[in-house]
């Protein structure tokens, strides 16, 4: 026998990528604009003069609903429906700039009551008069527009009005896919309404009606289908809903006057500082029961709203805690009394699913209070008027949730400017008090802070002075944080000549409020000789409530300028006229030292800073001026505001001009003294300064907006806010060093990565190794946000802090975003131990260590019968609730396993029960009458007893109460199946294996609280068991765990002639130079392949090629082609697979191909591809 070294090639292919987690399918459909054709119809009482008031909107209130799938105009003077067509929608955000340009009316519409026998119809309404605003915004967000009209006039047939309480109303709800109209005469009781009726005929000639002999009736159509809608039952669709913090079911129902599901999410009292980081979490299971694919809106109702002004709602997947990426719309009022239709103090969270047939999703919805990821928490939503002074739309963005940071009035028909209340955060409020924080702590922390508001997009005056509003004003709720906010607003001018778009963004951070305000305006016709046009302004004509003496202007070098607006000898402040030259403002800020907010009423804490970042006409730079314009108005102090415009507020522009830019705004705290926040850097840098005056703006400029950044992965698409597009089909989706400054948390927004990835965040260290970002909940995903796009992709948003204690701004430091979990290869899952024979109860008030059969309490009513447990009895004590417990010996034939699978079906008879299974492991001996477990417990609880070491094998502690149970179950009816696999694999040694324990408890327990027909039955309970396996390591996680950052696959750093791809494939070493061959006589030494030749006569040769491989090659993607040939030129498949494993180390195998054959010689090689 000898052996006869041949040569052997190698080649390598690749395509591959990484696949992302399914995602929950989500309409590009789903989405709703609210918005009158005519602009808003201007209020009779208002700042602004009624010589301004926009007419063609009074005379035309024209109020149209436009969805992905129909759109809706309502005449909101005559009361006709001038418009009802289905709709072929885009997306949420394309259609912003999409608005209806056809309607078709419906063929009727009729609103009649019955009162006294004598019937009225709706003959028109009022909309507004003085001091009334009859139709209002209840309700706005991505999908649900909600409002109601209260100005409904109806006649008899003989022409007299009908006479009824104030508030009876027509109320319109709509859902992408569905509209709801309410005829509401509930609170007119002094003369009841005894019939009601509502009609729609389609222009199609179909009629739809609800006619209702009670004070109230509801019809809900799709007016895409022109079809009826009826009410749903909760418990088909909505099949668990359970409070994670209690483990109590939901109280879930259908609202008929919003045709959605109502979810109940109540929260215990939200005080700070206990309350920071704080999250309360709800598991949502809703279901598709039908044969087509179905939109299910669902409403998340806070009974006792609290924390009003900045709660955030994400949704969740149900097992990892990743973000979804389906925005949650919040709606919320604290304005008025709760005896008011619509007023008073209420929270309600809105989104809507789209499910296939007979598809369930479970989902956890979480709820954020004011902090995130170790930030404080942004938010963005509408809030409610209604019980204030006006009725129609007002946004209120926060930074924390205990005051608000900023509010937005797009129609300006409360404070006559787009933006109105602006208010710092992390300093001190103007009032000491106790509210928002935690008993005995009375301080001016947590609370709400000074006014300094109002500013401004576009102000537009033609050349003859004439004010122009806007129109078809729409609102995108893109995202609404707790990471990142992004709002864009859209509207044209009321002449048609300029399209406006507004961008809204609010980033989470710890040090103060800052926003990101960016225009562009869309020149549709000539716009000659305008007596004033301006682009953005701080402080409003008819809004500001700052009181100051000194502004100042500079660069990133430091001071350029400083005046004062009241300076004796020649005041700008006053005037009403622009005053002074422009002040060029590229590359350049402002500070504005306020002196006090609420118009003169409370000592200012923070300076106003705004720092331009951009500025174009058609793309070409376009030079921002800071103009100068002196304002006195009725009894406020005279001031100067700040128009930010070309060099002329009276240039002309033509069709065809696009004017785009952006604006930073801030307000860093005047005084290390008046900050409360814990930004280490922060502080240190204001007491450096002391009484600050522009130095924190300067440094804004300086250390974020020019922040030096290098990226390793992905594409910087802009430094700050730092916007990098993703890499996609990746393990690292960006990697990427902050060379110079960072002030703050930095926001990062990963752009167009793949959908549906549990990420997570790593910091680059000292000792040249990658670890998680430090004080955050890596595990759970407590710390980012998700926005599912259009075109499938994600957007990811990130708050990253700079390294802990690191206040040297010059110092570097590296960040990378990974996708989380790899699969895992586990092994075969085998079923240890089946209950299914059980068949009989022992009463004892414990469960002993040497019991075989199950015991409970001798009062409970638990039986076991043919592998069936059931407890029917709906006495409240330890009949109905004293717990059922098995004990079983581990023994010697339990095969070693780290997972621990829990499976069973069940019953619960009423939602509102709770059903828990304890799970524990114990380790030791005893007697056999040793007691273990304490069956006499009542509301879920069980009770260890006993001296031997117990695990409970949920989360390795050592809890017994209901809290710590392993399973609790309820929110469901009917048969359910459960399965559940634990991993003890991380309890620590001795205990991270099924075989390190000598004996398995459970127990089964009840809660029955509330229940009205409580009942459990459960059989088939079998215990399985399997263990961990490796992560699969593709090639991303290969070269990254190495660090070699994004090193390609064709890449060859170590010079040895080997590709990255194949030092992959075949478990060598990327960055050591080798020319061997796989060895695996002692153990595995990976190499290059091995070609070998076996004779044992001269006509008798066995050809073999002997490779190593990665062990789970299939799986990574990995494809390995054998070739063989006579000459070097012609080449053949091998189709003969491995026929023997040599050889493995756990992570790569050697193996053997053979090739039978008469040749004197043969070449063999090996190419390799990744999917």
């Amino acid at each position: 026998m000898y052996y006869k070294l041949l040569v052997l090639s190698i080649l390598a292919l690749c395509s591959h990528a990484v696949v992302a987690d399914d995602t929950p399918p989500v309409s590009s459909k789903n989405y709703s604009y609210l918005y009158f054709e005519n602009g808003y119809p201007t209020r009779f009482s208002h700042r602004r003069p009624q010589s301004e008031k926009n007419t063609a909107a009074r005379e035309n209130p024209d109020l149209v609903f436009q969805t992905g799938y129909y759109s809706v105009m309502l005449d909101c003077g005559a009361i006709e429906l001038k418009g009802y067509n289905a709709l072929a929608g885009s997306d949420y955000w394309t259609a912003l700039n999409q608005d209806v340009t056809s309607f078709t009316p419906a063929t009727g519409f009729t609103l009649e009551v019955t009162q006294g026998g004598v019937a009225y119809t709706c003959t028109g309404a009022l909309v507004q008069a003085s001091n009334v605003d009859n139709v209002r915004l209840i309700e706005s967000g991505q999908y649900v527009k909600r409002i109601d009209h209260l100005g409904l006039v109806f006649k008899d047939a003989q022409g007299n009005e009908l006479m009824a309480d104030d508030e009876c109303r027509l109320e319109i709800t709509v859902w992408p896919d569905r509209i709801t109209f309410v005829l509401d005469f509930t609170r007119e009781t002094a003369n009841p309404i005894t019939r009601t009726k509502l009609q729609v005929v389609s222009p199609n000639d179909v009629t739809h009606l609800a006619d209702s002999q009670t004070n109230k009736a509801r019809l809900t159509l799709k007016p895409q289908e022109d079809i009826k809608l009826s009410t749903l039952n909760p418990s088909e669709y909505v099949t668990q809903a359970t409070n994670l913090q209690t483990s109590a079911p939901l109280a879930v129902s259908f609202d008929p006057d919003t045709h959605a599901f109502n979810i109940d999410v109540p929260a215990d009292p939200v005080k700070y500082p206990s309350a920071a980081g704080r999250v309360d979490e709800y598991l949502i299971e809703v279901t598709n029961p039908l044969s087509t694919v179905t939109n299910i809106p669902l409403r998340f109702i806070q009974p006792t709203p609290r924390a009003l002004t900045g709660t955030v709602m994400l949704l969740c997947d149900a097992d990892s805690g990743r973000p979804l990426g389906i925005p949650v719309q919040i709606s919320k009022n604290w304005h008025g009394s709760s005896a008011d239709v619509h007023a008073g103090f209420w929270l309600r969270g809105s989104t809507m699913l789209t499910l296939q047939p007979g598809a369930t999703q479970r989902m956890k919805l979480r709820l954020v209070y004011g902090y995130w990821g170790g930030a404080g928490a942004v938010s963005h939503s509408q809030l409610s008027l209604i019980g204030y002074k006006a009725n129609w739309k007002w946004d209120q963005s926060a930074l924390g949730a205990w005051g608000e940071s900023l509010t937005y009035d797009p129609t300006q028909h409360l404070g006559a400017a787009f933006l109105d209340d602006i208010r710092p955060t992390f300093t001190n409020s103007y009032s000491i008090s106790n509210a928002n924080k935690d008993a005995g702590d009375v301080n001016a922390e947590y609370d709400w802070t000074e006014n300094v508001g109002g500013g401004d997009f576009l102000t537009y005056r033609d050349s003859a002075n004439k004010f122009h509003w806007l129109k078809r004003l729409k609102t995108c709720y893109y995202q609404t944080g707790p990471n990142l906010t992004e709002v864009h607003y859209s509207g044209v001018t009321d002449d048609d000549k300029i399209r406006v778009n507004y961008t809204s963004r609010m980033m989470s951070t710890l040090d103060y409020h800052r926003h990101f305000h960016a225009y562009n305006y869309e020149f549709l016709k000539d716009v000659t000789d305008p007596t004033r046009l301006t682009f953005f302004q701080m402080a409003a004509d008819y809004y500001s409530t700052a009181v100051y003496d000194n502004y100042y202007i500079g660069d990133a070098s430091g001071l350029l300028a400083t005046e004062n607006i009241n300076a004796v000898d020649d005041p700008i402040a006053g005037g009403n006229t622009y005053k002074g030259d422009p002040i060029s403002m590229d590359g350049k800020w402002l500070s504005i030292d306020d002196l006090s907010g609420n118009s003169g009423g409370t000592a200012a804490q923070a300076l106003r800073g705004l720092i331009p970042l951009s500025s174009t006409l058609n793309g070409a730079n376009l030079p921002l001026h800071l103009h100068k314009y002196g304002r006195a108005w009725g009894s406020r102090t005279p001031s100067m505001l700040f128009d930010f415009s070309a060099d002329l507020v009276g240039r002309s522009y033509y069709a065809g001009d696009v004017v785009a830019g952006e604006i930073q705004f801030i307000l860093p705290p005047q005084h290390v003294d008046n900050y409360w926040g814990s930004d280490g850097e922060l502080i240190a840098r204001l007491s450096s300064y002391g009484d600050a005056k522009w130095e924190p703006v300067r440094d804004e400029l300086v250390e974020n907006i020019q922040m030096a950044v290098s990226v390793h992965q992905g594409t910087l698409q802009n430094a700050y806010p730092l916007e990098i597009q993703a890499t996609t089909g990746k393990r690292v989706l960006t990697d990427f060093t902050v060379t110079r400054g960072g002030i703050g948390h930095i926001p990062l927004l990963l752009k167009g990565a793949d959908a549906g990835l549990e990420l997570q965040v790593q910091r680059y260290s000292s000792d040249d190794a990658w670890g998680n970002l430090e004080a955050v909940d890596i595990e759970d995903d407590t710390y980012y946000q998700a926005v599912l796009n259009a075109d499938g992709t994600m957007d990811y948003s990130f708050s990253i802090p700079r390294p802990t204690g690191q206040h040297n701004l010059d110092t570097a430091w590296r960040v990378r975003v990974i996708y989380a979990n790899l699969p895992r290869v586990d092994s075969h899952l085998v079923q240890w131990l089946s209950l299914n024979n059980a068949n009989s109860v022992v009463g004892r008030g414990f469960l002993w260590r040497g019991d075989s059969q199950f015991v409970k309490h001798p009062d409970s009513a638990w039986t076991v019968s043919n592998g069936s447990l059931s407890n029917i009895s709906a006495t409240n004590s330890l009949v109905a609730e004293g717990a059922l417990g098995r004990i079983v010996s581990v023994g010697s034939e339990a095969n070693d396993g780290d997972l621990l699978t829990l499976s069973f079906d069940y019953t619960l008879n009423d939602p509102s029960e709770v059903l828990y299974v304890h799970l524990w492991g114990l380790i030791g001996t005893a007697a056999s009458n040793q007691p273990i477990m304490n069956l006499a417990a009542t509301s879920g609880n069980v009770w260890y007893q006993g001296d031997i070491s117990m695990t409970n094998l949920a989360d390795g502690g050592t809890g017994t109460s209901a809290g710590a149970a392993a399973v609790a179950l309820s929110g469901t009816s009917g048969p359910q199946s459960f399965s559940e696999t634990f991993d003890l694999s991380g309890f620590g040694q001795g205990k991270n294996n099924l075989s390190d324990y000598n004996y398995i408890a459970l127990g089964f327990a009840r809660k029955i609280d509330g229940a009205s027909a409580p009942g459990v039955q459960v059989s088939n309970v079998v215990l399985s068991l399997n263990s961990k396996g490796q992560e699969i390591q593709p090639f991303e996680k290969w070269v990254s765990d190495l660090g070699m950052g994004d090193a390609a696959v064709s890449d060859d750093p170590d010079g040895d002639g080997t590709s990255n791809l194949l030092e992959y494939a075949f478990g060598m070493d990327p960055a050591l130079a080798n020319g061997n061959h796989a060895s695996y006589g002692n153990g595995v030494t990976p190499g290059l392949p091995l070609p070998l030749v076996q004779t044992t006569t001269p006509d008798t040769v066995d050809f073999s090629a002997v490779f190593s491989r990665r062990k789970n090659w299939a799986m990574e993607g990995l494809n390995y082609t054998l070739q063989t040939s006579a000459d070097l030129t012609n080449w053949e498949n091998v189709d003969e697979t491995p026929s023997a494993i040599l050889s493995d180390n756990g992570e790569v195998e050697v193996v053997s191909v053979t090739s039978n054959g008469s040749e004197k010689a043969k070449f063999f090689r090996v190419s390799v591809s990744q999917d």
